[in-house]
């Protein structure tokens, strides 16, 4: 019996205690957990802050320290040519950044009984296609974002029998918000009695 207890005894004095326990560490334990912490706070502390005259304030100073030469193009956006004396719209997007335009076309597009019959002026490059089942074509304005990566393309229907720009144009259409599904299956947004203008 006694050989028992000295073992148990003798556990519970080499036992380290558990960092992660709920229970405040004794003694020496104790003084272990606060020099951890407080060595986990001086490696933190200093990485969060920085010096404001080690950041580089201007882009040419960046391409400066790099390793690599390079050669910076400033880009500049084309100026928004719009015609104009057009008449007013419900949902204008020539006018909004291509972020902005993108993110607006996205809600008409999943959120299309909000717009059903408003009437939407839009300005991006024209798209056709031709349905692989009637032949009939199909003139798509295309939206992208501001990165070039992603896109939507609002279908539209000219009023009477006016000619439709080329595909790759660049063109501002306006027209009455409407959709409908193709096959039974793909939901397809569409400007009717649309009016095209050359950009």
């Amino acid at each position: 019996m006694q050989d028992r207890q000295n073992r148990m005894c003798a556990r519970r004095a080499y036992t380290r205690p558990n960092p992660f326990s709920c229970s405040r560490p004794k003694g020496r334990g104790r003084l272990r957990a606060l020099l951890s912490l407080a060595a986990a706070l001086c490696l933190i502390v200093p990485a969060g802050c920085s010096d404001a005259a080690t950041v580089p304030e201007t882009v040419s100073e960046t391409a400066y320290l790099s390793t690599q030469p390079e050669t910076i193009v400033p880009t500049t956006a084309a100026p928004l040519v719009i015609p104009g004396d057009l008449p007013p719209v419900d949902v204008d997007l020539s006018g909004l950044s291509r972020t902005l335009m993108y993110a607006q076309a996205y809600d008409m597009v999943y959120s299309p009984d909000d717009y059903k019959g408003k009437t939407v002026r839009m300005r991006g490059p024209v798209d056709s296609y031709a349905d692989e089942t009637t032949g009939e074509m199909h003139y798509v304005c295309i939206i992208e974002d501001a990165t070039a990566c992603c896109t939507q393309g609002i279908e539209f229907e000219l009023e009477d029998d006016e000619a439709y720009p080329p595909s790759g144009s660049e063109a501002l259409v306006s027209g009455t918000f409407d959709f409908y599904l193709r096959d039974d299956l793909f939901l397809i947004c569409v400007l009717h009695d649309a009016t095209v203008e050359a950009v």
